[in-house]
């Protein structure tokens, strides 16, 4: 395992055997000598490393090397709620334990993805790049039948506290879709481009993400909605704060920049209750976080990865490896 802040080699002479034991072979290739000395020595002074044994680079230097190339929103909220905690998720990728959360979560989002691209298919346009359709004969629409029928095939059974658990939120989920089928059913929306990967350049770094949806708002196909969808509870009086905002802003700029198309709306889909919470930001905003995600990357790199423990470590992935973890 990667030691923390030092590596400690020890020996004895004596590990209850009769004779006494020499000096492992493995430190005496590292260059370590056994000094002569009475019994009573310590063992720190009786090894001593040799100059060309020391770590060439500090522990902090490795890290900043690791950091990934690509920023996302993920890694910068990470970083924000404790560094340690970045350092752990992104750069040492220490595998942590499923949760039920992210299976349903993904559940409907791949549900939703191929509902649209069967949409897509049937009313005449399929996704074929970030700036080309194709057209093809008009087909019939899209029936719940076929929307629940993709929501078996696309769940995820994994990380669920017990069966009970699981069938609640399959129930659900399904209710969820249903819900949102005859919703948009008379008017189905006809997606410009769906799951659309993204890198957007922020002076010297570069930052990747994924629109869920972005959908026409015009006859030109210029002006368009950035759609994200979300799984989770709406906010309390279904008000947006600007944290929230955030990173459908962040798509907005991607959109602008990378797609050269022209968001209007920015909206969140709250798929428990079908609920949609839209804003449209101003445009000194969007050049202002523009300049704060760079500051943000760049405080990553030239951060040391200490731990900020505070209540959020009780939900933290890495409580049980952290000795800086809060206690409160």
């Amino acid at each position: 395992t990667r030691a923390r802040d030092g590596v400690f080699f020890t020996s004895a002479d004596d590990y209850g055997g009769t004779r006494k034991k020499k000096l492992s072979r493995f430190l005496t290739e590292l260059g370590f000598e056994r000094k002569e000395g009475t019994e009573e020595i310590d063992i720190a002074e009786r090894l001593t490393p040799p100059p060309e044994a020391q770590r060439s680079i500090k522990e902090v230097d490795y890290l900043r090397e690791a950091i990934p190339e690509k920023a996302s929103y993920t890694q910068l909220k990470a970083f924000e709620t404790c560094p340690k905690q970045y350092k752990y998720a992104h750069i040492l990728r220490v595998p942590v334990e499923g949760r039920f959360t992210f299976s349903f979560g993904k559940s409907m989002h791949n549900t939703l993805f191929h509902f649209f691209t069967l949409v897509q298919e049937r009313t005449g346009t399929v996704q074929t790049d970030l700036f080309g359709k194709q057209t093809k004969d008009q087909g019939p629409a899209v029936s719940l039948e076929e929307l629940i029928n993709l929501y078996d095939q696309e769940w995820i059974d994994e990380w669920y506290l017990s069966k009970e658990h699981r069938e609640e939120y399959y129930a659900k989920g399904k209710e969820s879709l249903k819900d949102f089928y005859a919703e948009h059913k008379d008017r189905m929306p006809i997606p410009l481009h769906l799951e659309q990967p993204f890198h957007l350049k922020l002076g010297d770094y570069t930052f990747k993400g994924v629109v869920d949806r972005i959908d026409p708002m015009g006859s030109d196909q210029k002006s368009v909605e950035i759609i994200d969808y979300k799984t989770g509870r709406i906010p309390k009086g279904n008000k947006l704060t600007p944290s929230d905002k955030e990173q459908l802003m962040i798509y907005d700029l991607a959109v602008r920049e990378v797609f050269n198309l022209e968001p209007a709306v920015l909206s969140y889909y709250y798929l428990e209750n079908n609920t949609k919470l839209s804003f449209t930001p101003d445009k000194e905003d969007l050049e202002k976080l523009k300049k704060s995600l760079a500051e943000q990357i760049a405080k990553i790199h030239q951060s040391d990865f200490a731990a900020t423990p505070g209540f959020w470590c009780n939900n933290c992935d890495f409580r049980d490896i952290c000795e800086d973890r809060w206690n409160g």
